[in-house]
Order: C-alpha cells, then sequence, then structure tokens
C-alpha cells in the first residue's frame, strides 16, 4: 500500500504573525492588489525600440511580445498615456493614439462591431475636436466623402439597386449609397470615414496608432479574428488615392505573449501582412527599484506608522537584498515575471504565521533589532510552497508546483527529471517530436513513452515549459519558473524535503517515516530529516537504476548519456541535501554521515548490475 506524507492530519498551531499584524498598513501600501499601479519602472531597451518605431515616419504593424505581467499594458500606459477603449492625444509627440482593450467576452459575431465601434467613437471624437462635422454633414461634405470612398473603395457603394435610384437627382443617389454603405458595412464604412478624417489632419498630427491589448482573455479563433480584421483595417488606411498626396502614417501595436505571437504567425493571411516588426520585452520589473519608489510615495498620518513604515521597509528591502538578492530573483523567476504574482508572493511570505515565525523564537520577536528577522531559505521557500501549513499538502501549488509527478500506480519522478534535464541543458526551444523520438530511440517502451506524456501536460499545465507552435510544429522551452525549481535541487534539500512530503511512499518500508519535516525538526531533530531524505533518495537511485538497466538493454546507454548527462541524476539532489547538511552543522550528527556515503557509493555502482 502506498500513501503520502500529506494524507496525514496534522495538527494545527493557533499561531499568529506579529509582523503581519504590525506592518499590516505597510505590507498592504507595497504589495496590496490594484487595478492600475501608480508606480512605473520604465524598461529603457523596450521603450527605446517602441519609440523608434513611432518616431520613424513609415506605417508599420509591431508586435510587442512578452510573458503574461512583464509589463507590455503598463509600459504603453505610462509612456503614452493610454486609456482603455479611449482616445488619447498626446500634442508633445504630435500622435493619436487608441487604445482597444479586450478584457470582456465577445462573440465572434460582435468583434467586428466591437472594431467599427471603436473607431467611429474616434471619428466622433476627431469631429468634436476639429469641428469636422461642421462641413462633413453637409451636401457639399457627403459628395466630397462619396468621391473619396470612389476612389479607394468602390465597392462600398454598391448596396443600392439600380431601380432605387430612378428619379433621383444625382447628389442623392451618392447620398443614399453612402446611407447604405453606413448601414451594410458600418466596419469599412467607418474605416473610410477615418481615413478621410486622417488626411485633413496632415497637418496637425504625425503619425495614428492603434493599441490592441488583452486579447488573450478571449478564445484563440477570435483572438485570429480580431489581429485579421485590425491588418484588413491597416491596410484600408494605407489605400489612399494618388491624389491625395498627404496621409497620416498608421501603427497597429498588438500587445501579445509570445504563445500567442506564435500561434498566430502560424496563419499565412496573417504572417503575409507587411511590414511588420516585432519588439520582444525581457526584463521583468525590478522589484527591489518598485519596493523604494513604492515606499517614497507612501503618505502616513501619525508619527507612529511613520516611525514603523521606515523599520517595515528596512525588514522588507534587507530581505529583499540578502544573499546577493537571492529571495527577490528567485520569486521573480518562479512568477514566470509576472509582476502581480511577485507582489503577492511578497505578501504570502510577510503574512505567514507557521514558517516565517515560530517556535520559541518567535516570542522574541519584538526584541529582534529590524535586521535579524527569520527569514531563511526553508522559511521563505516553505511560505510560498505551504503557506500555513506545516507540510507541503493536497492543494498543488502554481508557484511552487512538484516536479516530481506521482500518484498510487505511476512514478514519473525520473522521466521528470530527464526531460528537464535535456530542456534546461539545451538552454533554447526543443522540437516537441524530438522529445519524444529520444525516449523511443532509448528506451523503447511503452509505459516511459505513457510517462513521457503525463509529464509533458504536467509541465505545461503549471508553467515548467511553454509551447509554441510554428510552422506547424509545437516547441518547448523551459520557463523562468522551471530554472529556478530546477537550481532549487541542488542549492540546497528544501524543495526535496517538500516532495517527499507529496511522494507516494510504501509504508511497509520500515526505513521510511511519515512524519513531516515540521514534527521531524520539533520531535527529533533536524538530523532525522536527512536521514529521511536519504531514504527517499534511494527510492529515486532505484527508479534511475531501471532507466539505464532499460537503455543498456536497447543498446542505447551512450545515447542516454550524449542527452542527459554522464552524472546520475541523483547525485544533483544529493548535492543539495549535503549544502543543507553543512549549513546547518549536521554532519556528524546520528548517522548522517554514514548515510551520504552510502549513497555516494550506491551512485557510483548504478551501471553495475
Amino acid at each position: 500500500m502506498k500513501r503520502r506524507i500529506k494524507d496525514i492530519p496534522i495538527s494545527s498551531n493557533e499561531l499568529y504573525n506579529e509582523f503581519y499584524n504590525m506592518y499590516q498598513k505597510h505590507i498592504n501600501w507595497l504589495f496590496g492588489e490594484r487595478k492600475e499601479e501608480t508606480v512605473y519602472i520604465e524598461d529603457i531597451e523596450t521603450v527605446k525600440k517602441v519609440n523608434d518605431l513611432l518616431d520613424d515616419v513609415n506605417s508599420n504593424i509591431i508586435y510587442l511580445v512578452g510573458s503574461c505581467g512583464i509589463g507590455k499594458t503598463t509600459l504603453l500606459k505610462k509612456e503614452y498615456g493610454l486609456v482603455d477603449n479611449a482616445v488619447t492625444f498626446n500634442e508633445k509627440r504630435k500622435m493619436v493614439f487608441v487604445s482597444m482593450s479586450f478584457r470582456g467576452q465577445l462573440l465572434e459575431k460582435d468583434i467586428k462591431r466591437f472594431i467599427a465601434n471603436t473607431i467611429s467613437n474616434l471619428c466622433d471624437v476627431l469631429e468634436k475636436k476639429f469641428e469636422f462635422d461642421q462641413e462633413f454633414y453637409t451636401i457639399s461634405g457627403q459628395l466630397d466623402f462619396y468621391d473619396y470612398i470612389n476612389c479607394t473603395m468602390g465597392s462600398l457603394l454598391g448596396y443600392v439597386k439600380k431601380t432605387e435610384l430612378i428619379g433621383k437627382k444625382e447628389s442623392e443617389a451618392k447620398i443614399l449609397k453612402l446611407d447604405r454603405a453606413e448601414e451594410n458595412d458600418p466596419y469599412t464604412y467607418e474605416a473610410c470615414r477615418l481615413k478621410y478624417y486622417l488626411y485633413k489632419l496632415c497637418e496637425k498630427y504625425k503619425k495614428l496608432i492603434l493599441v490592441v491589448d488583452n486579447i488573450e482573455v478571449l478564445k484563440c479563433d477570435r483572438q485570429k479574428l480580431i489581429i485579421r480584421n485590425m491588418l484588413a483595417l491597416f491596410s484600408c488606411l494605407l489605400n489612399v488615392p494618388e491624389a491625395a498626396k498627404k496621409t497620416i502614417p498608421t501603427n497597429i501595436i498588438f500587445s501579445i505573449r509570445e504563445k500567442t505571437y506564435m500561434r498566430i504567425m502560424n496563419e499565412e493571411e496573417i504572417e503575409a501582412y507587411r511590414p511588420f516588426v516585432v519588439v520582444i520585452q525581457k526584463r521583468p520589473v525590478d522589484i527591489i527599484k518598485y519596493i523604494k519608489m513604492k515606499n517614497d510615495e507612501a503618505r502616513y498620518e501619525s508619527e507612529k506608522d511613520i516611525e514603523l513604515g521606515k523599520d517595515a521597509y528596512e525588514i522588507i528591502m534587507n530581505f529583499s537584498k540578502k544573499f546577493n538578492s537571492k529571495y527577490s530573483i528567485m520569486i521573480t523567476n518562479l512568477s514566470n515575471y509576472d509582476f502581480q504574482t511577485i507582489k503577492k508572493m511578497y505578501k504570502r511570505i510577510f503574512m505567514n504565521k507557521i514558517w516565517v515565525m515560530r517556535g520559541n523564537r518567535r516570542r522574541d520577536f519584538l526584541n529582534l533589532s529590524k535586521t535579524e528577522y527569520l527569514f531563511n531559505n526553508i522559511s521563505v521557500i516553505r511560505a510560498l510552497a505551504c503557506g500555513n501549513n506545516a507540510v507541503y499538502r493536497g492543494k498543488k501549488s502554481k508557484i511552487i508546483p512538484n516536479i516530481f509527478l506521482n500518484d498510487e500506480v505511476n512514478d514519473d519522478s525520473l522521466v521528470c527529471m530527464l526531460i528537464l534535464r535535456y530542456i534546461v541543458k539545451s538552454d533554447l526551444e526543443v522540437r516537441k517530436k524530438q522529445i519524444l523520438y529520444i525516449f523511443k530511440s532509448v528506451f523503447n517502451n511503452k509505459k516511459i513513452m505513457d510517462s513521457v506524456s503525463r509529464t509533458l501536460e504536467h509541465f505545461l499545465e503549471y508553467d515548467i515549459l511553454i509551447e509554441t507552435e510554428r510552422k506547424q510544429e509545437l516547441y518547448l522551452k523551459v520557463t523562468p519558473r522551471g530554472k529556478e525549481l530546477w537550481e532549487m535541487f541542488s542549492s540546497d534539500s528544501v524543495l526535496l524535503e517538500m516532495y517527499r512530503e507529496d511522494h507516494f511512499l510504501d509504508d511497509i518500508n520500515r526505513n521510511i517515516s511519515f512524519i513531516s519535516s515540521y514534527d521531524l525538526m520539533s520531535e527529533m531533530g533536524q538530523y532525522e530529516i536527512f536521514n529521511q531524505l536519504f531514504c527517499y533518495l534511494e527510492i529515486l537511485l532505484k527508479l534511475e537504476k531501471k532507466l539505464h538497466i532499460l537503455a543498456y538493454q536497447n543498446g542505447k546507454f551512450k545515447e542516454y548519456q550524449e542527452y542527459f548527462g554522464g552524472a546520475s541524476q541523483i547525485k544533483r539532489l544529493l548535492e543539495g541535501v549535503i549544502k543543507s547538511i553543512e549549513y546547518s552543522g549536521n554532519m556528524k550528527a546520528n548517522g548522517v554521515e554514514n548515510g551520504i556515503d552510502y549513497l555516494r557509493e550506491q551512485i557510483r555502482n548504478i551501471d553495475q548490475w
């Protein structure tokens, strides 16, 4: 029978967090959720690239590509003063911006109408600001507009039957055709009206920028429909009559995620639109810089709050910069660069009741100096992964998911390690079919291939890997979260301790203690945690040895080493455990040194059978 440590009831303790209780107002100010963040951390490199394109006298399609939450929308809003679904006149740059934010759910039939309404609103704003309506809504103005459409989009004027024109004057016939065009094809009609107005704006403004954002809330087919319609609009705006020597250049900025960009570029009708430029936003928000700027904005009403604010800021900054900014970098990577998630992770740490402030030293907190708080690898990682639980429990963590996929029947732990090892080592996109080919070639085993399928699905679900499509072929790339988790294995034993608690273990084995690390520390001492990790590593080592034997039997062991490295995967895990042992001073504790020697010997002899 197999069971998990995390399935065993853990007694709850009545704890409270003095740190959060004391500094609650200040923590909420720095990391509370806000729809629009007031502090803006400029991404100088990306801003320069976008500005250079906007200052170009030519029309361009711009794809601003970056991961979810990295700050694409914030950059566009703060740099250019955009407001969702509104028109903005940037007088300094002599540009007109139109923001189109697709935050709600749109039916397919509504998308074209939404775009048409947005363009119509822009035209109405231009009418009001520049009093175009005084001329446009006259007989002569309408006839002039008719002639303009006839030169550029004559097919739009074909919705009137010839019999309807009997007895009408020429001017009446033209106005009727305009009315029918607006009624039957409002999208194209409004595009022509905008183009007509832009011709009249040439002396006042030098560019129109249409910004399309937040399309990821919609289904994939609707995302493509939006982009196709916007590209058609772009093409329409560039189609001006030869007589019009002047027009305002137009940019469309699509603010999208990398996965979305790769998917839409598989559509020939989208990829064919030229010219387009891709600007990739790579840099996550500098959380340390954010904390400083956000703190500078703080306004407190009382002297007590001012003092508490100074203390909270110093403690949080010390935490962020500790060990060469180890924790701020780790949090940024685990968030996959999503700024809102970064803030939630900070708050989750400082609100924690059981890991950050616990045990006897918890009562001494108020007497500690501002730099002697209890933030270390165990408390920080456990606070993120476990919350206020004593174990790495049932709810799957999106922040620190279990890389070692396993259940009562299957244990895919080593396949998980091999896949991640191969992709991290490649440090580039890897063709998905290449992964499948490698495992089929080396092992030629249906059970292994099923394990690979489960693992890839698991890694994609928890954003350990990202899958992109290019030219009808799927590619895989490790995310910052995946890289961070991989590195955490060799830095210390904390991640492995949690995975042990989440692993289905055979309780017939007398060496396995079904006690959480939290309780082992309280009851027996830290050395017993390491002894239990040795037992867990031995289980994983046996799984790895089976894979070695299978590759050897297939005559593919040389290829196995070429793809996954010559060293044992368990050796990497043991390195992290040894570092924790050295940090803790438990090397000479009961059975620890013998456990290390035993595992090292087993790893050296893994290929002896």
